[in-house]
């Protein structure tokens, strides 16, 4: 047996622990579908007891079996529109039955579409729907024919594709579409009474989201038009209305010109105070807007402006304070938002109970400035005051926990450690991080029984959710190894593997059982025959299903889960259709409802697999497998990164700016792309999921290289592409010496921290499902310590930064 885990971490390094607790908040997708494909067929071979093979996903049933239409459907997914229309295009040449002829206009008339080519589009979805198989979503069809007609000007073919009635028994939302699509044709056909009616219809039956802005823009156009007083006084409240709920958009600036008109044709809405207070409503609804648009500076200088104007509500001067502080505390200036936080703090508590959740809010942030600030005691005392006064709330834990921070850095271990308590006894949902800070302040000062102790509290309460659960007994497992006691460690870490079969923490817990000579104890549990029945992933036989089902072959995931949506199919059945759509990231929004429930069921028998696949989808496996051979990374690694980033997503950009399957910063891109000796073109090639997977492999290959490129560079090498790594170079300098799991969990930046275990516990998931070969083989090995001490330069790109 080898010698039993090191202690966690050297005597000189607990101090630096203490520090680095601390967690810096950075704001931071003809027939039936066959049952079998949504469930999944049987494996090809059932896995011995070690695990021998594991199964390729089920191949998806898509409309086409194969050929250029199956190619098309892929194309498309891939964003690559110039080759699906060309596929399209050469099927429909080569005179195909009645069926795939539908299937194929259909999909050619969306690409015709989306090139502008309307006219062409609409004579391809009119071809469509003469196909049988594709009666189910004629209706659809009906609706794209139409809004191409209106686009290309042709406005009775328009009238004519949709018919004088609703088609029934569809999708409220493809009814709001067929509405719509027929006000705007009887609007241009000069039938204006009939569009009113029918703009107002929409607009009574509400779920319009952003159409709505549409709908009153062309409601409110109509009314004014047509010249009567009331309908001039109706008109002027519709542009109102957009003047205050879009004031940065088209329509808003659109509503601005239209009201002016209005104003000195009827009279203001408003006189007087009235006016003042809209006035300043307005006003402060486009400091609203420019901070969601990110354009802080703007927004301070019309909140300055609003603030000198003076004359404002209580309520307005209590949220334009806190809109102040907001501007700045995003632009990174947390110490300098202090201010306008306090004065917001004032001026809220004075506009009495409508105002206490900005005051609540403004309170939070002026403690986060005075931390940002170095003033951790101040800082400290006011989260406490704040969590007392306001111990219902829900930033009441968040506050006990900035406490505890914050006394941690004004060196106060003693109430640090009362102020973790204070999360941890209150029992919402923060308590499981309560009690990890806890612990690991234990464990950091080699207090093993003190920790154990808070961990004993932690799981005799029922730690939640699962993956809280797994942690809380690796920590104790981490503990009882520290005091010596053998046994007791390796009983936990199998308690943890049962807790969540397959992730973050489970890895971690297979990891140490391997280097405790003990690694059997730990595949036993993946071996075990699951203790419930796999939930079943086939919907109901409904017509709504059913066009769902369709839908779903033809790749077209959005529609499909309009159907199901309408068709009330939630859960499992609602994922397992989605992910055959190819429509990944509305997928796993599903199964991120379904809770934790099915995690604790290893995925050992053909129906649980298949579940866990749901979860897991290979998405875009035609281009990530060959990228990461060429690249030479660890097998499925790239998956983890993928699903962590955009949940399978090439069109996915974040509040950063990074773009893409997984999430490449522009300017990382191109310094990548040139390493590589390729061409860019512009940043929008980085939606591309081709590009985008070529570029991120060789990123993160540079990057697994630059930490020594043994088994602990993927630990090394998430961080970096989360925060850069200069950021994971500056920590491993303060403590690389540290055991690798506890320099997981002190990572400063609570996102950063949490990406790591995501991709880390994801690619577990990834390579268990889908490598050939024993269990043993298909699970990664995470070393305690550290391999490569001195980490090299990166010679790609700097870190894609923190999004």
């Amino acid at each position: 047996m080898p010698p039993r885990a090191s202690r966690l971490c050297s005597a000189d390094s607990v101090a630096a622990l203490l520090l680095a607790l601390t967690a810096c908040r950075h704001e931071p997708a003809p027939g039936e579908l066959p049952a079998a494909a949504v469930e999944g067929p049987a494996a090809p071979g059932e896995a011995d007891e070690g695990g021998a093979q594991a199964p390729e996903p089920p191949a998806r049933a898509l409309f086409f079996a194969g050929g250029p239409g199956r190619e098309a459907i892929l194309a498309r997914e891939r964003r690559d529109h110039a080759a699906a229309r060309e596929l399209l295009e050469t099927l429909l040449a080569g005179g195909p039955a009645p069926d795939e002829r539908g299937a194929a206009s259909f999909l050619l008339g969306l690409e015709l579409a989306r090139a502008r080519k309307f006219a062409a589009a609409a004579e391809a979805f009119a071809a469509a729907r003469t196909a049988p198989a594709l009666a189910p979503v004629a209706a659809r069809l009906a609706v794209h024919e139409a809004r191409a007609r209106l686009d290309a000007g042709d406005v009775e073919g328009a009238l004519a594709a949709l018919g004088e009635a609703a088609p029934p028994g569809q999708a409220p939302a493809l009814i709001r579409r067929w509405t719509l699509a027929r006000a705007d044709a009887l609007a241009r056909s000069e039938r204006e009474d009939e569009a009113r009616a029918l703009y107002r219809e929409l607009l009574a039956t509400g779920h319009l989201g952003r159409t709505a802005h549409e709908v009153r823009s062309k409601l409110a156009t109509l009314l004014e038009a047509s010249g009567g007083r009331d309908d001039l006084k109706a008109a002027q409240k519709l542009w109102d209305r957009l003047a205050l709920d879009v004031p940065l958009s088209d329509y808003g600036a659109e509503a601005r010109e239209h009201l002016a008109r209005l104003d000195r044709k009827l009279g203001p809405l408003r006189r007087g105070k009235a006016a003042r207070v809209h006035d300043r409503t307005v006003r402060l609804a486009t400091i609203r807007a420019l901070i969601a648009r990110r354009r802080y500076d703007r927004a301070r200088k019309e909140a300055a402006k609003l603030r000198k104007k003076g004359r404002l509500t209580r309520l307005q001067a209590c949220e334009l304070a806190y809109l102040e502080g907001r501007a700045i505390f995003k632009q990174r200036k947390r110490a300098e938002a202090r201010v306008p936080f306090g004065r917001a703090a004032k001026l809220c508590r004075k506009a009495g109970a409508e105002a206490e959740g900005f005051l609540v809010k403004s309170r939070y942030q002026a403690a986060r400035g005075e931390f940002a600030a170095g003033a951790h005691a101040k800082a400290a005392r006011a989260f406490e005051a704040l969590a007392k006064e306001h111990d219902a709330h829900t930033y009441a834990d968040d506050a006990w926990l900035l406490a505890g921070e914050s006394w941690q850095e004004a060196g106060d271990l003693a109430r640090a450690r009362a102020a973790y308590e204070k999360v941890a006894l209150a029992g919402g949902d923060m308590a499981n991080e309560g009690w990890r800070r806890v612990a690991l302040l234990a464990l950091a000062a080699g207090d093993a029984e003190a920790a154990r102790v808070a961990l004993d509290a932690a799981i005799e309460r029922g730690v939640a959710p699962r993956r809280e659960r797994a942690r809380a007994h690796y920590l104790r497992a981490r503990a009882a190894d520290l005091a010596g006691r053998e046994a007791d460690a390796r009983a936990d870490y199998v308690a943890a593997v049962e807790a969540e079969p397959v992730g973050y923490v489970a890895l971690l817990a297979l990891s140490r059982l391997r280097e405790r000579g003990e690694e059997e104890a730990g595949l036993g549990v993946l071996a075990r025959a699951p203790g419930e029945v796999a939930p079943k992933l086939t919907p109901p036989d409904t017509p709504g299903v059913a066009r769902a089902r369709l839908l779903a072959r033809l790749g077209l995931g959005e529609a499909a889960a309009e159907e199901l949506d309408a068709a009330g199919v939630e859960g499992w059945p609602a994922a397992a259709l989605l992910d055959q759509a190819g429509a990944w990231p509305a997928a796993l929004r599903r199964v991120a409802n379904l809770g934790d429930g099915w995690r604790g069921q290893p995925p050992t028998d053909p129906d649980w697999r298949r579940v866990w696949q749901v979860a897991y989808p290979a998405g875009f496996a035609e281009l990530a497998d060959p990228v990461e051979r060429a690249e030479h990374l660890p097998a499925r690694l790239l998956y983890g990164f993928m699903q962590t980033e955009s949940r399978f997503d090439p069109g996915a950009t974040s509040w950063a700016g990074a773009r893409g399957l997984v999430q490449l910063m522009p300017s990382t891109a191109r310094d990548v792309a040139e390493g590589m000796d390729l061409q860019l073109g512009d940043d929008d090639a980085l939606y591309l999921p081709e590009t985008n997977l070529r570029l991120a492999a060789r990123h993160i290959h540079d990057l697994l290289e630059s930490f020594g490129g043994g088994e602990d560079a993927p630990v090394l090498a998430a961080p970096a592409y989360n925060a850069g790594a200069g950021a994971v170079r500056r920590w491993l300098r303060e403590r690389g010496a540290w055991d690798l799991d506890l320099f997981v969990e002190a990572i400063p930046y609570d996102e950063t921290r949490r990406y790591v275990q995501s991709v880390l516990g994801r690619w577990m998931a990834h390579r268990f499902l889908y490598e050939p070969g024993p269990t043993a083989d298909r699970v990664p090995h995470l070393p305690l310590r550290r391999q490569h001490k001195a980490p090299a330069q990166p010679g790609g790109a700097g870190g894609a930064g923190a999004k």
